[in-house]
């Protein structure tokens, strides 16, 4: 149908033509004929083009003023990842990365105004296609006036220029990083200004303190020993006439009377577009101590000539030398392999564990000690995670974490859970092996001292015993016993009030001293027994110990317990109590507390007793551990409790103890 429309404005117009040139009717015919021969072929030369359009390596559309799209190609409808149809009449604008947005609408205005064109790069991000950067060269195109103005728009693929752009510039830097580490400087030589530039090091080579800004070419050769400059020269001229590479060794002039340094330059010479050298492009690099060497060399050389007649029998000697030393390193090789063997055999058969474990804490050689103390078999623990077998794995990825951080653990007592199990208690000392500042892996050495744990548990519950059947003597004994007296004291007072007053005074001095000694003696016993055999006792206990606190060191102590916290187990009581009581000596001590903090709550069935101060924060890592908190943290493993140390929000330490009730929480540690 165009075709035929096409047909008939040509009718049209041949005969318009006709009637104003006057053209006879013939001369009409011979010239439509000509027109439909030649229409075929523009038809086809048409569609050519239009194929050249479509199938284009690169993507064509045209733009509106408003940056909508009225026509694009196949390959611009492929990059932007939607057809044809769906991308006719709509705006390029949200096809773009948000980034470069501002940068394409500032392009679409500075064509409107008439300013010339300059290609941008532009990141798109098509629904659903791939994502590649293009660049973006549009020109201006005015049909009927200001407002028809289209813009002309070419779309180029560059993201394989962008990788090739950035291959090179890692390409430059390892040149870079190669020139400085075979201690190599670049120069470069304008043959046309005969101006010099050098790197860094090139100046260091030259003997400068600093690349110096203006440096020509006459300069350079001026540094150079006056016996090789002209060789150099003449050298620098024959490259510049043959072309190609030159190597060439030189002298340069000697500082200070100082010994000559040795120069090896490698250049090559860069040409125009017409052949003509333009610039010359080097390295240098020193050799003085090559030359030294090669002069020793010679010297070494001639002495051995003068003298190889005469070392014949020496060399024969040395020759002998020689096998005897091989022989004695084949012993030692021997005796350094039966070492080795002696070595393994001690790390297998040592009585305390040894474990070598990977920076992520898999077991790379373990001996049979600390295979007898995790209660398996070789093959159940080589080369899997050890965290496993520890009762408290956040523990091992404490230490762990510690040992990455370049730290030497030394005495650390943790539990370990056997296959059966069953709980060891063990002293951990272990180091980090490192490669490149990087752990690379770690060394373990195990002591069993689950006897040990066992017998200090019965030391502490034999003081127990102990401190209970002393507070009950002195309970039941001495301070009955003072307050008899004091009660016959008084009886003996009232009766001589009448007879002897002056008498009266000294018994009543005596009955006070009396009184004294009860209160003291009472003291004892609260400090024997802190804690009553009853479920409320821990309350009373932590209440007394905060007001006894406030009487003898003058700081302010609070104990706080919203709601009744009842422990049952006596024992659990009293080792929380002392938990308490030496935080709080602690907190006075060493951290110079004006203010203490006692809380005792139950939450989740689990009792927390927590106790902070305003002193100096806790160390978070320390070399070593005093008496009082390794105590402390006997007694929380022993109730089968967690203890916690914590630098407060606004300074000072907060202590915290979690214990499970039964039913709730872990079971308490077997050697309690």
């Amino acid at each position: 149908m165009k075709r035929r429309a096409n047909s008939k404005r040509s009718d049209h117009s041949v005969r318009l033509s006709a009637e104003r040139r006057g053209l006879s009717l013939e001369q009409m015919r011979q010239e439509w004929s000509w027109l439909r021969e030649a229409m075929p072929e523009a038809e086809a030369s048409r569609e050519r083009y239009a194929d050249l359009y479509d199938f284009a390596p690169v993507g064509y559309l045209t733009l509106d003023r408003n940056g909508c799209i009225c026509d694009i190609n196949l390959t611009g409808a492929r990059l932007l990842g939607r057809t044809r149809f769906q991308l006719l009449g709509n705006p390029l604008l949200p096809l773009i990365e948000r980034p470069d947005r501002r940068k394409y609408l500032q392009h679409l205005s500075r064509l409107r105004h008439g300013q010339p064109h300059t290609p941008i790069e532009l990141a798109f991000a098509p629904t659903g296609g791939v994502p590649f950067i293009a660049q973006f060269i549009s020109v201006a195109s005015r049909q009927g006036g200001a407002h028809g103005i289209q813009f002309r728009t070419a779309l180029l693929d560059i993201g394989d220029r962008k990788r090739a752009e950035a291959a090179l510039r890692e390409s430059e830097e390892r040149l870079r990083l190669a020139l400085a580490g075979g201690q190599m400087g670049m120069w470069e030589m304008d043959l046309a200004t005969g101006r010099a530039y050098l790197d860094g090091l090139e100046a260091r080579l030259l003997g400068m303190e600093f690349v110096p800004k203006e440096f020509t070419n006459e300069q350079f050769l001026q540094l150079v020993h006056r016996e090789d400059r002209e060789a150099l020269r003449q050298q620098i001229r024959h490259a510049i006439l043959v072309g190609g590479d030159f190597q060439s060794e030189f002298r340069l002039a000697p500082v200070h009377d100082g010994d000559a340094r040795w120069i090896a330059a490698t250049a090559t010479v860069v040409r125009d577009g017409d052949g003509q050298p333009t610039r010359l492009l080097g390295v240098n690099f020193d050799i003085t101590q090559r030359k030294q060497a090669e002069v020793a060399l010679r010297r070494a050389h001639n002495e051995l000539e003068q003298r190889v007649a005469a070392r014949t029998d020496e060399l024969a000697r040395i020759n002998q030398l020689l096998r005897v030393e091989i022989t004695e390193r084949q012993q030692a090789e021997a005796a350094l392999r039966e070492s080795e063997h002696a070595l393994a055999d001690f790390f297998e058969h040592a009585t305390i564990g040894i474990q070598w474990l990977d920076r992520r804490g898999r077991v790379l050689r373990i001996n049979q000690a600390a295979l007898d103390l995790l209660g398996c078999g070789r093959a159940e623990c080589l080369h899997r995670p050890i965290a496993p077998f520890f009762a408290e794995r956040e523990v091992f990825a404490e230490l762990l974490d510690r040992l990455r951080r370049g730290e030497r653990l030394r005495d650390l007592s943790v539990r370990l859970q056997r296959t059966d199990g069953s709980l060891r208690h063990v002293l951990i000392d272990a180091d980090g092996s490192r490669q490149k500042q990087r752990l690379f892996h770690t060394r373990w050495f195990i002591r069993d001292v689950s006897e040990r744990v066992l017998l200090q548990a019965e030391i502490v519950a034999a003081g127990e015993r102990e401190r209970q059947r002393i507070g009950q003597d002195l309970h039941d004994g001495l301070c009955q016993l003072l307050t008899g007296i004091r009660w016959k004291s008084q009886s003996l007072q009232e009766r001589l009030a009448l007879r002897a007053p002056a008498e009266t005074r000294r018994v009543r001095k005596i009955i006070g001293l009396l009184t004294d000694a009860i209160k003291q003696a009472r003291g004892l016993v609260r400090g024997l027994q802190p804690v009553e055999n009853v479920p409320d006792g821990l309350m009373s206990a932590l209440h007394q110990l905060a007001g006894s606190t406030r009487g003898l060191f003058g700081v302010a102590c609070r104990c706080d317990i919203v709601r009744p916290v009842l422990v049952p187990e006596h024992n659990a009581a009293t080792d929380l109590f002392r938990i308490a009581q030496e935080a709080i000596n602690n907190a006075i001590k060493h951290g110079r507390a004006r203010r203490i903090q006692i809380d005792l709550a139950q939450s989740n069935g689990t009792i927390i007793l927590k106790v902070t101060n305003d002193g100096r924060s806790f160390p978070r890592r320390s070399g070593t551990t005093g008496a009082g908190l390794k105590i402390m943290q006997y007694r929380a493993r022993r109730i089968g409790a967690t203890l916690q140390f914590c630098a407060g929000a606004r300074g000072g330490t907060s202590v915290t103890c979690s214990l499970p009730l039964p039913g709730t929480g872990r079971a308490a540690d077997p050697f309690s």
